[in-house]
């Protein structure tokens, strides 16, 4: 790559989503649905209302209520049917995962179909890290991570939005080498997916926890101790994608590898390897069983 090309910064991604009007708006419906959530009498009556807004989110709910593994005697007929069989939870996270995929643009230089296979896992294993860390007292949430799960490589489609052609080059240098991804933009971006992705989130006006979460997912030891324990669950639940064999449409998975760097950050939450394993195991078992593949290879390849 050209040691002549200007090198990126958050500055310069910030000025360049503003300048090409390219910023993806966060999706109403996900805020609106997380407040009627937090009201103590909240109801499926307030909850349904909240979701017709979005109709993208409705026809996914709809259609996944009432797949083989939801439907009872009859298919559900309305919404508010679908919100009940569903639960509360359940139809967030197919809420958050229906409007973070209509919101991002088709990538010029990965395929989206892997992209968001690696991104439900991701989500999934993060979502069940933090159960087992409850387990031990420790106080961080299921919601926050799936959501963390999902958006924690969105920077990905930013550099792939901004500079196709130099982020081809990079994918090419890093497809056999995904620990080292971040790397290797660094060095011929100046920015890497992680700071990119902190971008993102920091425009949707994300609490600055789950910002830097995001921002320091590849290096948590960077970040100050208060700010480690979500992206340490994030480290994992990457870690996880890769080896079960999920990749991201960039790099290769390394499928039973377990890195280096997220044994040592492991211990940092409390887990040890065979916390890691059996998670695995089941995360491997509920991605399929919940649905999530299936949503995933509705992208293009």
């Amino acid at each position: 790559m050209s040691d002549s090309q200007p090198k990126l910064t958050a500055q310069l991604l910030n000025r360049w989503l503003e300048e090409h009007k390219a910023l993806p708006m966060f999706p109403s419906v996900i805020s609106r649905l997380d407040a009627a959530l937090q009201d103590p009498s909240v109801s499926v009556d307030s909850v349904t209302a909240v979701l017709e807004a979005d109709v993208g989110v409705v026809a996914r709910i709809m259609k996944t209520v009432n797949s083989a593994k939801y439907v009872m005697h009859a298919p559900a007929q309305t919404l508010e049917e679908a919100v009940r069989r569903l639960g509360f939870s359940t139809t967030r996270m197919l809420a958050c995962a229906a409007a973070f995929m209509n919101m991002m643009t088709i990538p010029q230089t990965f395929s989206a179909r892997q992209f968001w296979r690696n991104a439900f896992v991701a989500a999934v294993a993060a979502r069940e890290l933090v159960l087992l860390m409850q387990k031990q007292g420790r106080q961080l949430d299921t919601s926050t991570a799936f959501t963390l799960g999902l958006a924690h490589d969105l920077g990905i489609f930013l550099l792939d939005s901004c500079c196709a052609d130099r982020y081809r080059e990079v994918a090419l240098l890093a497809r056999d080498n995904p620990t080292a991804l971040a790397q290797i933009e660094q060095q011929e971006l100046g920015v890497n997916h992680a700071i990119a992705g902190a971008v993102l989130l920091r425009s949707w006006h994300f609490p600055e926890e789950w910002v830097m979460a995001v921002a320091g997912h590849h290096f948590p030891a960077r970040l100050s101790k208060d700010m480690q324990p979500w992206a340490d669950v994030l480290l994992a639940a990457e870690s996880m994608t890769f080896y079960l064999g999920f990749n991201n449409g960039i790099c290769a998975s390394t499928p039973g590898v377990l890195p280096e760097l997220t044994q040592l950050r492991l211990v940092a939450i409390g887990l040890t390897a065979d916390d890691f394993k059996q998670t695995a195991k089941r995360v491997g078992l509920l991605v399929s069983q919940e649905g999530w593949l299936e949503l995933a290879d509705e992208m293009p390849a």
